[in-house]
């Protein structure tokens, strides 16, 4: 999916919209991305190793990919 979504959000993003891309702590992104925000968020140890565990905010460099 990200090898479809990615080029139209870069589109957008060229074309002058603001993208906000929210993860939720994964080991990979894609490159070209700029941190905007850290959140602590509560979580389920049924589904992560803690309680709480960071989540972010990202948008796209200048510059793109």
């Amino acid at each position: 999916m990200a090898s479809r979504v990615l080029p139209w959000l870069h589109r957008a993003a060229g074309g002058g919209a603001v993208v906000l891309i929210g993860d939720p702590g994964r080991a990979y992104l894609p490159a070209g991305l700029e941190r905007l925000a850290t959140y602590e968020v509560r979580s389920s140890r049924e589904l992560e190793a803690t309680d709480v565990t960071a989540a972010a905010v990202y948008t796209f460099t200048a510059g793109g990919r």
